[in-house]
């Protein structure tokens, strides 16, 4: 009686299945569980890709088009799945913010979908810049809400703050609280959300990383677990799925069937006419 070879399809089967269940894929789960998303915003100067590479442990590689491009990294950061987008520096014409640099700064939404879990709002703590513009821009190009609920103001370049002597003695919290009633003023506004980066390699900078990620994690216990997602991506994310899930073509009505897991595809394989044995 002739007899189906069914071996090899279970020796694929369980070596996937083993693999699935390695120190490397479950850590990869544990992981995905643990992902955070921000996005970094701010005007020129404000020591955005330094500050990316702090929080992330790396370098970037300097591109020439990362002034007016999205520059999307990641890395595993404290334990978590880290995913940092770099919006392009805001340039203003006329007090208001260039259209091309709006359009860029809308798509570094995509590269973080379904949202970022915080918007961190890049202030350079050791200049008198006009803040109101960040704030503006940024209630501009993504709602009041994201001021409310989602954005942190990540205040930049404290070793610089600190070499000219203008604090004092005192500690930059401190000095924002006494000398600085404008960027007190942006910390209120996003409900008293702030993190003061500190750079310079060491425990002092990854403590600092370890205590903004932290804090970007209480931002989103606050806003009821919801990372930040405007409606108008809401509305073409929704459209786009509707356009993968079906083509017309002719008048035919095609959709796509989802990938079946490897167990189905293995018992597929054994009822299909593999070779017989004598």
């Amino acid at each position: 009686m002739k007899t189906v070879k069914n071996t090899k399809y279970l020796k694929m089967f369980f070596k996937y299945k083993n693999k699935a269940n390695s120190p490397e894929a479950v850590k990869k789960k544990v992981m995905h569980k643990n992902k955070l998303r921000l996005v970094l915003l701010g005007n020129l100067g404000c020591g955005k890709t330094s500050s990316a590479d702090t929080i992330l442990g790396q370098l970037s590689r300097v591109s020439p088009a990362a002034a007016r491009s999205c520059q999307q990294r990641q890395n595993i950061i404290e334990g978590r799945s880290v995913t940092l987008v770099e919006a392009p520096r805001w340039y203003w014409s006329g007090g208001r913010m260039e259209d091309s640099v709006r359009k860029e700064t809308e798509r570094a939404m995509t590269l973080v979908a379904p949202g970022p879990h915080a918007i961190l709002l890049l202030v350079p703590v050791c200049q008198f810049t006009e803040v109101g513009f960040a704030l503006r821009a940024l209630e501009t190009v993504f709602g009041p809400e994201a001021v409310q609920r989602h954005a942190l103001v990540l205040f930049t370049y404290a070793d610089r703050l600190r070499a000219s002597g203008k604090a004092g003695n005192e500690s930059v919290e401190a000095y924002i609280a006494g000398q600085r009633g404008d960027l007190l003023n942006l910390v209120e506004k996003c409900r008293d959300r702030f993190h003061v980066m500190e750079s310079g390699g060491g425990e002092t900078e990854r403590r600092s990383v370890a205590e903004l990620l932290e804090k970007v994690e209480q931002t989103v216990k606050e806003a009821g677990g919801q990372c930040y997602s405007s409606p108008a991506f809401q509305e073409k994310r929704g459209t786009n799925q509707e356009q993968a899930k079906s083509r017309d073509v002719g008048g035919i009505c095609l959709r796509f069937i989802p990938v079946v897991d490897f167990f189905t595809t293995a018992t597929l394989f054994s009822k299909t006419k593999p070779p017989y044995s004598n």
